[in-house]
């Protein structure tokens, strides 16, 4: 969702706060496991999308915005992002 598509807004469920009370720590060597790039597309708009993953002081951002872990792959804070996680990370 984003401010431009006020159309998004009764899709969004939960805030920020929620998922502070729901955080949970996770282990610094699995969060460096999702550091980097990513390319994506979202469904409304087939332009590829590009976001960085990065990690600073025990926690990871996308693009600077900080992350709050509600598992070890799952993540909130304004984005919800959920890890794949494979054999080649």
């Amino acid at each position: 969702m984003c401010n431009e598509n006020e159309k998004s807004r009764q899709h969004l469920v939960g805030t920020a706060s929620d998922d502070l009370k729901n955080s949970v720590k996770v282990a610094p060597e699995v969060l460096a496991r999702y550091v980097g790039t990513y390319e994506g597309r979202l469904p409304v708009n087939p332009t590829p999308i590009r976001v960085e993953v990065t990690m600073s002081g025990g926690q990871l951002a996308i693009n600077g915005r900080q992350l709050i872990p509600t598992s070890e792959t799952t993540f909130g804070g304004g984005y919800h992002v959920d890890f794949a996680v494979n054999d080649q990370r």
